[in-house]
């Protein structure tokens, strides 16, 4: 499809679908000269992707149908001679003839003749062909007939086309009517229909040339002919499924214009048959006033028919409720409005594995399943998580610890997960259906909260993760309090909590819903009595309420005498006034957080007290931990220095009696917990209002939808442009074939040449043996009738050069047909999906799910394999032709097909095993799908044994010794079975080499940042792309690799390369802009290197090999004279390098200090530009 116009289209209708939501009264009316402006270009798009379509088709079969018809052509060329007399038949007869009367001369008196007279009815008897020459004349001229119609048709059909379009880009009304006029024309007249009807000339010339082929093979020889009669048969009997399944299978998308017709006949039937039901279903429905009905449940003959009757009644009211259709599309859009639901978190989880961006999932997949009923997205989520999770076990994804700043991707999942869950809090029904889904939720968001780094590393949207912890704590405060007078089911609730415990360490800013949830809980472990989870419930309560409240007090900080004093950090105690202390609330409510959940934090600190007084909590099942009551200590003065009310000093001296009591009974003293700064919950709360805004549900439809359209586009363009350079291929290599096949089937049958050799050879035997006797002349050598009629057979070389070749023949041709059903299927693929509406997406998820569900691709894919294999079976016949032929000429060409199909295995072997390979090929996936398979399958295997090994490892352990050596081999087999078992189970599978490259970019993403950038520079070389384009990437990436990125860039400009390191000449003039443009780089490189706060010695390294770049790139900047002093551009250049070269000299206090090595070298460097530049700043002073 030309992809211009169908993205305009979609542009178009998208424009029209969003440009008047906002009035009042729905759409409101353009003009009416603008409507058909409108009307018109959208007429004429349409029109232009039509044509288009129908020409590239044609074009194809044009192609092809001229190659095929080559090919029949050569077949005939040998074949009509089959029904005239060849002059080499008589020349057989009159030799043998000749042969005969040299066998009977006679010697009279006055002459000597021969006894055997001339039979002229033998030598020239009446010609007639055979049944067989007469079939394969028939067949093989209806094919070439067929194929030559096809291409004729179709050069007329091109020329209709170009009329239709003549003309016609004007957008007035008069054109749109003539136009309209046209297309009323084109369908009234079937154009469309006469459009289907070539590429079925042409298939049917193909299955006349194949029914002809195997005709006159197995008049020939068995082995041959069954040979290929099995290839024949398997293509035409998927070529026969393909028809006949679309019109039985709504999601067969085998749709072609055989098995369009197939339908309509169908339909037709179908109608007839409801109109017959309806009529018949009335007449038995009327019921009968002479019934008796107590008879007729007596009789058992009238219960039968009873039965009987209103079984067939049922049957007939159901037939004549069925609805035919008149198109393909209207018979997917019945099935779309009844199955909205899963193809709508199809459709998203498809596009998610189709683009896998972390970008697309988060602005367009999240806010389009936050549109869609919240089972169904929980179903979709699944999906996504089992795709995009680096392991998958039992059916389950998992994800592995996180080392470093995490990835966006694993954000976006969570927040997923949390927008599901919200959804299914806030349903008013409590069923086993939603504490299910929500208990599936808890388990997933368990195992991808391991992915989340914690506090400790360094995370490059720090933000962003607070704002997700945030969120995080808000929607399971409303799993475990709905706010309904309930909590929710208990192992919902105890999931829910134990998540919380888990993320609690790593995050306290939590809000007011979220500490009433903490209080809820604690009560409710209070009456359960439950007191481990009532201590740390209620502990959570303390450090989220003194977080809480140190938020608010920051807010408005107090102002001093000495000045504004420096927000406290929490659980540090603080001589500020406390928010209840203060008289002047904030104008917008916010000090009312603290101040709702404050009567809550007192009841729990009452129960919290009374717990610790009871001498039943000193027991050792229910005494709290030392490490519990430590944070519940520095919390609990961290709250006192915000709200001095709610710490009474009754539970100052329970808490201090229990952490006495424990320290007595533990004897060991505990560490106090690292305190951590938080983000304030008011900067939360306006981090989410800003998230909130920036995405819309009607807008991400449209976006996922250009996006899915684009990517159909891309996906249907290459699979027709690789299928219309096949079938080129497929015809040029069938002509080839063919010119062999026509010379080698001859070996196959007896040769008129073979005859009149035999007779001669008869005939000279014959004279060479002549005796004169007193009443004859003759031979004594009788004519041989056996020798000369024994029977044909042909030879091996014969029969296996036949079976090659002509295999070659019929896979070229198969692939080739293939390829043209296949073309016929993706045209329908397309049809109609132009609209950007929700409903043309179901359509369209529709279409695509029974393309993947059909294998589609891998019957795409499995056609080059097949022409590969005509063309191995090819060069397998001429190789053992050339064998029986001469040697040297074998070898030669052996040598060389060998090395071709070396070749070509290690380039499908290849790609499965290295990652990085481009040799993807469709041999290569077949492989790759194996290996992956195979992988599967031992992981699946290695799993479940790995766990029954590590449960018999205490066993092992203790049965081992020093003086049982056969246990101890056993132990240490066992250990390397185990570490072999794991290494086993982290192996992750992929299902296409897109998922395997993203995780190899994942892994290696730094390197491939920096092959881009130096890439990105040897491609242009233009030093305002260096400036303008490479040096802000630079500045995104570590320091570390824009150093290794800038150090493959320099050795691609230095002028000359001495032993591996770039070097540059002394500038004798002005210089170039270039070389003073790569002086910027390596400042901002030195300045970022300078700014990290470690003493580490690749840092002193790293500044070592930028200062020493340096010095030998300023040897390219001139010094300034009187005729040409430095420009702007190059004092501002030389003035940051004297800045910069002062902070590694002399760093900021906070920063480590430089290594003396680096001071030389800066200082060296400065002390070489002095002379050139001396109005330094004053740092550099």
């Amino acid at each position: 499809m030309n992809r211009s116009h169908s993205h305009k289209r979609r542009q178009h209708a998208s424009s029209h679908g969003n440009d008047h939501s906002h009035h009042p009264h729905g759409s409101p009316i353009p003009g009416s000269s603008e409507a058909w402006a409108a009307c018109a270009r959208a007429l004429r798009e349409f029109d232009e992707d039509m044509i288009q379509d129908w020409k590239e088709e044609i074009d194809t079969l044009l192609v092809f149908a001229g190659l095929f018809s080559a090919i029949v052509t050569a077949f005939n060329i040998e074949s009509y001679k089959l029904l005239q007399q060849q002059p080499e038949d008589a020349t057989v007869a009159i030799l043998t003839q000749i042969s005969a009367q040299l066998n009977s001369y006679t010697v009279n008196a006055n002459f000597a003749n021969t006894t055997r007279p001339t039979d002229t009815a033998t030598l020239s008897p009446p010609f007639q062909a055979s049944a067989l020459a007469v079939r394969l004349n028939a067949w093989w001229f209806s094919a070439l007939v067929c194929g030559l119609l096809s291409a004729s048709l179709g050069l007329l059909v091109k020329q209709w086309l170009r009329e239709y379009l003549a003309g016609a880009s004007n957008i007035s009304r008069e054109s749109i009517r003539i136009r309209q006029y046209r297309y009323a024309g084109l369908q009234r007249w079937h154009v469309p229909e006469i459009i289907l009807l070539l590429p079925l000339l042409l298939q049917t010339a193909l299955i006349l040339f194949f029914v002809g082929l195997l005709d006159f093979l197995w008049s020939l020889n068995l082995v041959v002919a069954s040979v290929v009669t099995a290839f024949v048969a398997g293509g035409l009997v998927v070529a026969v499924m393909t028809t006949i399944a679309p019109p039985l299978y709504a999601d067969c998308p085998y749709k072609s214009p055989q098995s369009w017709l197939l339908c309509t006949l169908m339909q037709s039937t179908k109608r007839t048959i409801a109109s017959m039901a309806a009529r018949f279903y009335g007449h038995l429905h009327a019921p009968r006033d002479d019934m008796d009905t107590l008879a007729s449940k007596l009789d058992l003959p009238t219960i039968v028919h009873n039965k009987l009757s209103g079984a067939f009644r049922a049957w007939l009211y159901h037939v004549s409720l069925s609805r035919p259709f008149s198109s393909w599309k209207e018979r997917e859009k019945t099935l779309t409005n009844n199955a909205a639901a899963a193809l709508d978190d199809n459709t998203l989880a498809s596009a998610d594995a189709t683009f896998m961006d972390d970008a697309f999932l988060n602005g367009v997949v999240r806010p389009c399943i936050s549109d869609i009923e919240p089972h169904a997205a929980l179903r979709c989520l699944d999906r996504i998580l089992l795709r995009r999770a680096p392991r998958v076990i039992y059916g389950l994804p998992y994800w592995e610890f996180a080392l470093d700043g995490g990835d966006n991707g694993t954000v976006t999942l969570m927040h997923l997960l949390l927008d599901v869950l919200h959804r299914l809090s806030q349903e008013s029904t409590e069923d086993d259906t939603s504490d299910d889904a929500r208990r599936h939720l808890l388990t997933t968001m368990h195992r991808l909260i391991r992915a989340i780094p914690g506090p400790g590393t360094s995370i490059p949207g720090d933000a962003s993760m607070s704002l997700l912890l945030a969120r995080t704590f808000e929607v399971l405060a409303g799993v475990i309090n709905p706010g309904r007078g309930q909590l929710a089911a208990e192992p919902v609730r105890e999931r829910a909590f134990h998540l919380m415990l888990k993320l609690f360490p790593r995050f306290q800013a939590v809000g007011p819903a979220c500490i009433a949830a903490f209080c809820a809980y604690s009560k409710k472990m209070w009456k359960d009595n439950s007191p481990y989870r009532f201590v740390q419930s209620s502990c959570m309560v303390i450090r989220a309420a003194a977080t809480l409240a140190h938020s608010v007090d920051s807010c408005h900080p107090p102002i001093s005498p000495a000045g504004p004093k420096q927000a406290p950090t929490p659980y540090l105690l603080d001589d500020s006034p406390t928010p209840t202390d203060r008289e002047d609330p904030s104008p917008d409510g916010r000090i009312d957080g603290y101040t709702s959940i404050r009567p809550a934090l007192i009841g729990t600190l009452l129960d919290l007290e009374d717990f610790f007084s009871i001498p039943v909590s000193r027991a050792a099942e229910r005494r709290p931990a030392m490490a519990t009551l430590a944070e519940c200590a520095e919390a609990a003065v961290a709250l006192a220095g915000r709200d001095r009310q709610v710490i009474t000093p009754g539970f100052v001296a329970a808490l201090t009696d229990m952490v006495v009591d424990v320290w007595d009974m533990v004897g060991r003293p505990f560490l106090r917990p690292t305190s951590m700064d938080h983000p304030s919950y008011e900067s939360l709360e306006e981090g989410k209002r800003v998230s909130a805004s920036l995405w819309d549900n009607s807008g991400a439809w449209a976006t996922c939808a250009k996006a899915l359209g684009d990517h159909d586009e891309d996906m249907i363009r290459n699979w027709k442009e690789e299928i219309d350079t096949l079938l080129v291929l497929a015809g040029l290599f069938s002509a080839v074939v063919t010119t062999f096949n026509v010379e080698v089937y001859t070996m196959l049958q007896p040769q008129p040449e073979d005859m009149m050799v035999a007779t001669l050879m008869q005939i000279s035997t014959q004279l060479n043996s002549f005796v004169v006797n007193s009443n004859f002349v003759n031979s004594t050598q009788p004519m041989d009738s056996k020798a000369l009629y024994r029977p044909f057979k042909a030879d091996a070389v014969a029969i296996r050069l036949n079976i090659a070749w002509f295999l070659a023949l019929v896979c070229g041709l198969l692939s080739a047909s293939l390829g043209l059903l296949v073309k016929q299927w993706l045209r329908e693929y397309l049809s109609g999906s132009s609209n950007v509406s929700r409903e043309s997406m179901r359509i369209r998820q529709l279409r695509y799910e029974s393309l993947r569900r059909w294998r589609v691709p891998e019957i795409i894919l499995f056609l080059p394999i097949l022409l590969q294999v005509g063309l191995l079976s090819f060069f397998v016949g001429l190789l053992d032709l050339l064998w029986t032929l001469h040697p040297v000429v074998a070898a030669v060409i052996t040598t060389f097909v060998s090395i071709a199909m070396a070749i070509a295995t290690v380039m499908a072997v290849l790609p499965p095993l290295f990652a990085d390979c481009p040799y993807k090929s469709p041999q290569s996936w077949f492989v790759f799908s194996l290996i992956q398979s195979v992988k599967r399958l031992a992981i699946s295997i290695a799993v479940p044994y790995y766990a029954h090994l590590r449960c018999a490892e205490g066993d092992l352990e203790m049965s081992s010794n020093l003086r049982n050596i056969p246990a101890l081999v056993h132990n240490r087999l066992s250990r390397t079975m185990r570490g072999w078992l794991r290494q086993l189970t982290l192996h992750h599978t992929f299902s296409s080499w897109k998922e395997r490259e993203r995780a190899v970019v994942k892994n290696a993403a730094p390197v491939v940042d920096d092959a881009i950038l130096s890439g990105a520079d040897a491609i242009f070389m233009d030093d305002s792309f260096l400036h303008n384009v490479i040096r802000p990437c630079l500045d995104d990436i570590e320091p570390n690799n824009a150093l290794r990125c800038l150090d493959r860039i320099l050795l691609q400009r230095a002028p000359s390369i001495i032993h591996g390191f770039p070097y540059w000449d002394f500038a004798l003039s002005t210089g170039d802009r270039g070389t003073i443009a790569l002086l910027d780089p390596l400042l901002d490189v030195l300045h970022r290197l300078n700014q990290l706060e470690s003493d580490h010695e690749d840092v002193d390294e790293s500044r070592r090999r930028v200062l020493v770049t340096m010095h030998r790139i300023v040897r390219a900047i001139p010094g300034p004279t009187v005729s040409q002093p430095h420009d702007k551009q190059t004092c501002a250049l030389l003035r940051r390098t004297f800045e910069v070269l002062a902070g590694v000299i002399n760093p900021p206090p906070a920063h480590a200090i430089v290594s003396p090595v680096v001071c030389e070298r800066a200082f060296h460097l400065m002390l070489k530009l002095f002379p050139r530049f001396q109005s330094v700043g004053t740092t550099c002073k």
